[in-house]
């Protein structure tokens, strides 16, 4: 009978052993091997699993992990596994299988492939992990697989990686001309980018202004592997030196840093670029104090002309058996289609020449994002030129007698009737658009701004996306005939931010001479000095006087807070609500923390609030004061500006920090040249307590009967 060591000698693994020695498992034949690099993501992952099957030993499951993920399970025992082994997804690819083996007896062996459907990411290492387990006699030690000694259940497992590389070439699968100078390149990977003109280009990471006031911020800046370079930003060099724009950074940058050179990215924000092309451009900003501002990555940048969005990687043929002088076509700029880094549109410098065919090839720069160079025998795609929709009944042939064309042997004359049509085509085409052009809906984005520039944009300080430009351009006239009314100012901030607001006086209780009428009424209000939480238990009160009335007790149970001693403004005003007649409580925030507002349910001079004590007036930060409501002839503050100060209340949407300064400045245009923008803020909520409501609630519910 051949011993274990013969047999693996037979698989051409080992030399063959003399000590005689028992093994449950074997894991051999593995490919990849353990430590194996450059391997395709698309690979198979195969190994041996030998089962060295000796009464009376027991085996039990064996699995196999991939990817932190079981891909296999071999059953209940190894006789399992080639039957009812399974495969989970994504593992389970058409490669998939086991085949078992048993070219001598007693050894069995499964081989087993595992097909992954997925795709490996590119460098990256796979962890293969295949355990076994065996229940029977001991086994002992071996040079090769030293197993200890039990007479129970023992498990082995054997753990494998490799490191897979995406090492196919990628191809170009298509060419279709999307419109009169737009062709859209279809490639089968994702393709590398490089960067615009094959130079070294960082950005800033945050856009707007900056402010340089100090006059003593720097940049330190390397450019090209040479010297670092200190920069210094003087106050001379801004208009507003507290508020710097794009622009003027761009300008100061090209003016400072030598080889290198800066522009304004269209968002407010600046590209800084090494004026060397190819991989020799490298630029690096290693710090200094403006960098904090301006947050300019602190990595270097390195160029590289081996991109997808290099122009010049693209040529164009025109094929010659077309009848038509087909006009020239060369690439002026390069952009992948929406967030594919698989397709690219590539503009023209003019527009092609209808239905004539063209041949687009890619240059062996062109690279796929694991710097594989495009598959030379797939670089290229054959398209003919975009041809417009027009009318079916639309007939604009240049007709001559038939006597010119038969004195033409040789097509110069149709050469030149074919140019002239052409022109005549693309002209009578133009005029199909122009609805298009000036179509707010299909006009594009230097179109848009041309249209808010010739109907005198008054809100050109903010920073728009396209869409707000296109809805700006369809409201300016309504807008013109809001300016200076409530209505107008809060409808332009709903639709240009899509943010509902409300326009609050800043003295609400106030009458204001020449904008109220008689006979306008405000109720009486009173504001907590104070912020929550409160140190407020069990038995304390507030007494409350609404219209001059009697005092009224407010207690305060253990139970209206989630956590006595530290009680927030809305269980405050919850318990000021259920208690109150005539009046109510609000919680607000000012921007001083979340506090308490108590007012009268009567709106007028007739109406009153007071906090007349209480052991927790003081904790809340009430005093004993008398507010009265507001009408008839009562006036506001005699300073001008208080009376003509407004605020806006969000509730629904909370505006972000950018959208504050846009809601700000459209204010600031809407509003009465004669009034004045106070706070923008969140509104007031009136905290509510929910009532037993016949029908409804069950017994045992803890509530107040409402009305």
């Amino acid at each position: 009978m051949p011993t274990i060591e013969s047999f693996i000698a037979s698989l051409g693994l080992i030399e063959a052993q003399t000590a005689e020695s028992a093994y449950p498992f074997l894991f051999i034949l593995r490919d990849p091997e353990d430590g194996e690099t450059e391997i395709p993501v698309d690979g198979l992952i195969s190994f041996t699993i030998v089962v060295l099957n000796s009464d009376p030993v027991t085996t039990t499951p064996y699995t196999v992990n991939c990817l932190a993920q079981v891909s296999f399970d071999g059953g209940e025992n190894w006789e399992d596994a080639y039957d009812n082994g399974t495969f989970s997804s994504p593992f389970d690819g058409g490669s998939s299988a086991v085949v078992q083996h048993s070219p001598t007896d007693p050894f069995v062996y499964n081989a087993i492939t595992i097909d992954y459907t997925g795709s490996f990411d590119d460098s990256s290492t796979v962890m293969v992990r295949a355990a076994a387990s065996i229940t029977g006699w001991g086994y002992g030690p071996w040079e090769h697989f030293p197993w200890g000694h039990s007479s129970g259940t023992s498990v082995y497992q054997e753990e494998w990686s490799f490191v897979v590389e995406d090492l196919t070439a990628p191809r170009l699968l298509t060419a279709d001309a999307v419109n009169r100078k737009t062709v859209r390149l279809t490639f089968d990977d994702d393709m590398r980018s490089g960067t615009p003109d094959g130079r070294a280009m960082v950005q800033t990471g945050t856009a707007g202004t900056w402010d340089l006031s100090t006059g003593e911020e720097t940049l330190t800046v390397i450019v090209d592997g040479g010297e670092s370079q200190e920069v210094t930003f003087e106050t001379y060099m801004w208009l507003d030196p507290s508020a710097v724009t794009a622009d003027e950074l761009a300008t100061a940058l090209s003016a400072l840093v030598v080889g290198g050179v800066a522009e304004d990215d269209g968002s407010s924000g600046v590209y800084l670029y090494s004026e060397t092309v190819g991989d020799s451009s490298t630029i690096q900003v290693t710090g200094g104090t403006a960098n904090s501002l301006f947050a300019f990555p602190t990595t270097q940048a390195t160029g590289s002309s081996e991109g997808a969005l290099d122009a010049e990687n693209y040529t164009f043929e025109r094929n010659n058996v077309y009848p038509a002088v087909a006009v020239h076509l060369t690439a002026e700029a390069v952009a992948f289609v929406e967030d594919s880094l698989s397709q690219v549109d590539l503009t023209c410098q003019w527009e092609m020449t209808p239905g004539a065919p063209y041949t687009v090839t890619v240059d062996d720069d062109v690279a796929d994002t694991s710097n594989n160079d495009i598959d030379p025998d797939y670089n290229s795609a054959e398209f003919d030129g975009f041809e417009p929709e027009w009318p079916a009944d639309r007939d604009t042939e240049i007709r001559l007698p038939q006597s010119a064309w038969d004195g033409d042997p040789l097509k110069v004359l149709r050469a030149v009737v074919n140019i002239a049509q052409e022109g005549q085509d693309l002209l009578i085409t133009d005029i199909d658009e122009f609805w298009d052009v000036w179509n707010i809906d299909t006009a594009n984005d230097p179109t848009v701004d041309l249209m808010l520039y010739d109907v005198g944009n008054p809100f050109w300080a903010l920073d728009l996306t396209a869409g707000q430009k296109r809805k700006l351009v369809d409201l300016l006239p309504y807008i013109y005939e809001q300016k200076g009314l409530p209505d107008g100012l809060t409808s332009t901030i709903l639709a240009l931010l899509e943010i509902p607001v409300t326009i609050v006086s800043y003295t609400a209780q106030s009458w204001r001479l020449g904008v109220d009428h008689l006979g306008s009424d405000y109720p009486a209000r009173l504001w907590s000095s104070n912020p929550e939480p409160y140190a407020m238990t069990g038995g304390g009160t507030l007494t409350i006087s609404v219209d001059e009335g009697t005092d009224q007790t407010v207690t305060f149970e253990d139970a209206d807070f989630v956590a006595p001693g530290a009680a927030t403004a809305e269980e405050v005003a919850i318990v000021i609500n259920a208690q109150l007649e005539g009046g109510g409580a609000n919680i607000f925030d000012d921007g001083g923390g979340v506090r308490v507002e108590v007012f009268s349910a009567t709106w007028g001079p007739r109406g009153s609030i007071q906090v007349t004590g209480g052991t927790f007036a003081t904790i809340i930060g009430f005093d004993t004061t008398i507010e009265s409501g507001a009408g008839g002839c009562m006036l506001g503050p005699s300073t001008e500006r208080m009376v003509r100060t407004f605020d806006l209340e969000y509730s629904d949407v909370v505006p972000s920090d950018e959208e504050i300064v846009q809601m700000t400045k459209i204010a600031n245009y809407m509003k009465p040249v004669n009034d004045h923008l106070g706070r923008i803020r969140p509104a007031k909520t009136i905290p509510t307590r929910a009532y037993w409501i016949l029908g409804f609630n069950s017994l045992g519910e803890d509530t107040v009967l409402g009305d």
